[in-house]
């Protein structure tokens, strides 16, 4: 529920903010994109949404200026933009949103953010993030996005049950509807496994992937 805030200030060229107090995670925001430089072919309709994932924050929608051209152009304009921000004492915030380019007519991929988990159990900090992307025909892929300050091992159940483990700061898999994995990296990490699917670093190299028919 959006209603006029008070501009952010700090000397940013901002203006007619909309927020609300309480955003829920899993609100998006899609955007017409108009393709002022001429780089796609004529009459390319382009659209880009996000989904915002943050936990506590308030969000909403804005202005913001832009200079269109070179630093010798006078060209301006004023532009959407959406704000997502964390007010209190000695916060640690974690912001968590995933941006899409796709077509107008072509629905967004769901994004939808999962609960990890420590080695014993225990539910992992909100600085820990795992996301679970639905994609088209049936894939999906689980990404996780460890806090590289607090390292170990993770995991995360997804809703069929599926389990997911690795200790990378970034690890990710993409599976097809039958549950096959036919893409897996990993960065500073040493195994990540998704069911019976393993991928290792015993070099520990800073990224590694594989690529499964």
């Amino acid at each position: 529920n959006l209603s006029p805030a008070d501009d952010f200030g700090h000397e940013t060229q901002t203006r007619n903010f909309q927020l609300d107090p309480n955003a829920q995670p899993g609100w998006t925001a899609t955007w017409t994109v108009e393709d002022a430089y001429k780089i796609l072919p004529e009459n390319t309709p382009v659209a880009m949404t996000a989904t915002d994932l943050t936990e506590e924050a308030r969000a909403g929608t804005s202005e913001a200026w832009i200079a269109t051209g070179g630093y010798d152009s006078t060209n301006e304009r004023w532009v959407p933009r959406v704000m997502v921000d964390r007010q209190g004492e000695a916060l640690q915030s974690t912001f968590v949103s995933v941006y899409e380019v796709h077509a107008p007519d072509v629905a967004p991929m769901k994004v939808t953010r999962l609960p990890l988990h420590d080695g014993k159990g225990t539910e992992d900090s909100d600085s820990h993030v795992a996301l679970l992307i639905q994609r088209s025909e049936g894939e999906y892929d689980i990404l996780i996005l460890r806090d590289p300050e607090s390292p170990g091992h993770v995991n995360v159940t997804l809703p069929d049950g599926s389990l997911m483990e690795g200790d990378g700061d970034v690890s990710l898999v993409r599976v097809e509807p039958s549950g096959t994995v036919t893409y897996a990296g990993m960065a500073a990490g040493t195994k990540l496994t998704f069911g019976t699917f393993a991928l290792e670093n015993p070099s520990n190299k800073s990224f590694v992937r594989t690529l499964t028919p």
